[in-house]
């Protein structure tokens, strides 16, 4: 049976209009590009989203230049601190590999404001993992107490045994009573 004109009008309508409704509400995905003319715009998108949360996908599936787009923010002493905050948490997730050095740059930034240092370590940590576990004991032994604080919370947030190692050495030499706490704090949270 044949089905009239107008029938398969409306279900190629339907079809058509499905279709369009699926694309309008798909997220993007890994391999949806970000048109480098966009590419401002989209970041700042990003750190001015008051919600849903941005995730780490929708970083990483931005092009390696978002990383000069994000360090610009963060220099930026105009921008917001929360917003020069959130550009060194992103730091941890966009998809370029000098974002590592970048962030190492920030936190070892006496001038830099300590809560900027300590969000680049935090960022440091979580995009690095294990390996970062060298490079931030030294941390915990820095003349700026607030600066161990943040050392320990970012160990804290890798959490290995090497992590774990590196907190119970400076736990008996830190003088500090508030570094001491966080340490403490910080053990607590990593397994033995």
């Amino acid at each position: 049976m044949k089905a009239s004109p107008a029938i398969s009008g409306l279900v190629g309508l339907l079809c058509w209009s499905a279709f369009l409704v699926g694309c309008a509400g798909r997220r993007p995905s890994s391999v949806d590009p970000v048109r480098p003319a966009n590419l401002r715009s989209t970041v700042d998108a990003l750190l001015d989203r008051p919600g849903p949360p941005v995730t780490d996908e929708d970083w990483k599936r931005l092009p390696p230049e978002a990383l000069d787009l994000l360090a610009q923010t963060q220099r930026d002493t105009s921008a917001s601190a929360e917003k020069r905050l959130r550009a060194i948490s992103a730091m941890a997730h966009v998809n370029n590999p000098a974002a590592s050095e970048e962030l190492k740059r920030l936190w070892q930034r006496p001038p830099l404001d300590i809560s900027f240092r300590g969000a680049a370590l935090l960022a440091y940590a979580e995009r690095m993992g294990d390996p970062a576990v060298g490079e931030l004991k030294p941390v915990l032994a820095d003349s700026d107490w607030q600066l161990r604080q943040a050392g320990a919370r970012a160990l804290a947030k890798i959490g290995t045994k090497e992590a774990r190692a590196a907190l119970e050495d400076r736990l008996g030499s830190e003088d500090a009573a508030s570094v001491r706490d966080v340490i403490q704090q910080a053990l607590t949270m990593i397994e033995p």
